[in-house]
């Protein structure tokens, strides 16, 4: 099974993931950038158990393997962004927001809405090392273009003109 293959299994409702992942998981060992998010995402998501590690070590692989695959490009906004949440919430790594801003303006840049509305709300706060406004009301609303709830009700309540 290739590894397409093994995403096709994934996005099926009755799809082989036990299967799906131990595909994911050998291609990983070979490199491959897809199947090393999808391990990432199998093991957090629980959708698969791997026995032989305690939960800290388990958070610790997830973090690095989508750390790995949102460094090799911008194939993956989903791994940028999904690795900004481990930062924003300390699994795996030490919590890091201004490290999170990054990821999350990555993924952003990338077209992923959720991370564009993460990005917002740390340069609004100052999560991002520093507030700035200009930023925040840029990925705002551009996430709220893109229909993000969240985002839409934020420019609402802040006259921020859509």
């Amino acid at each position: 099974m290739t590894v397409d293959e093994a995403a096709k299994q994934h996005k099926l409702p009755d799809g082989n993931r036990e299967l799906a992942y131990r595909c994911f998981d050998a291609y990983s060992e070979l490199g491959d950038m897809k199947a090393k998010y999808f391990k990432a995402y199998y093991i957090q998501q629980k959708y698969f158990e791997v026995d032989d590690m305690d939960a800290n070590e388990k958070d610790q692989l997830i973090a690095n393997l989508f750390k790995e695959v949102a460094d090799s490009g911008d194939e993956y906004p989903e791994a940028q962004l999904r690795y900004g949440n481990c930062l924003i919430k300390g699994i795996g790594v030490k919590k890091n927001l201004k490290e999170a801003a990054i990821y999350f303006t990555k993924a952003a840049e990338n077209g992923q809405v959720v991370g564009m509305f993460n990005a917002a709300s740390l340069y609004f706060s100052g999560g991002a090392g520093k507030k700035d406004p200009k930023l925040g009301e840029k990925y705002m609303k551009l996430a709220a273009y893109k229909q993000h709830a969240q985002a839409i009700e934020y420019c609402r309540k802040n006259n921020i003109q859509l």
